[in-house]
């Protein structure tokens, strides 16, 4: 188990890293990579050493790591059993069917696909930070139906608070 934590971290980190990176890059991007950089000259003036109180204060850092995670998440599908001793049905409702799960059945989720979603996410692909306004993020926090680039439930990464510390310090 620890060595899947530690794969698991220093993989998803450093892929969500290089994804910043790459995204900001973009000339279409040099507004969001421009506000960044005024918002961490704000936040760290002439400092020397920056605290945890100073990362949470940066809302944009936070906001384009989101939008990286969103559009290239760094673990992009999750698989899971059903459960070993009930059938699951599944229900799709715009079709009005139901689809039964035998026990002990693979399932594979893919968030990768749900963070692109045209009806969900306006303009999906493309890459903009200024989308996650408090109420996006109120109805889209790290585990909810269209965004979980951390899982959801009970076996989400234990690792998250973690990674989006080191990420935001390594940014």
């Amino acid at each position: 188990n620890t060595a899947d934590i530690f794969y698991g971290g220093v993989y998803s980190v450093t892929s969500n890293f290089v994804t910043v990176v790459w995204f900001l890059s973009q000339p279409e991007n040099k507004k969001y990579e421009e506000k960044l950089k005024k918002e961490i000259k704000s936040v760290l003036k002439n400092k020397q050493t920056f605290t945890y109180a100073d990362l949470e204060k940066m809302e944009f850092l936070d906001k384009v790591i989101r939008e990286a995670m969103r559009i290239l998440p760094p673990v992009p599908f999750y698989s899971r059993n059903s459960s070993n001793t009930q059938v699951v049905f599944l229900k799709d409702k715009q079709k009005n069917k139901e689809y039964k799960i035998p026990t002990n059945t693979p399932i594979v989720l893919s968030n990768y696909f749900l963070h692109r979603t045209e009806e969900h996410w306006k303009n999906a692909l493309e890459f903009n930070p200024e989308r996650w306004t408090k109420e996006v993020m109120k109805d889209n926090p790290y585990g909810s139906d269209y965004f979980f680039p951390f899982g959801r439930g009970p076996r989400s990464c234990m690792g998250m608070p973690y990674a989006l510390m080191y990420l935001q310090t390594a940014i």
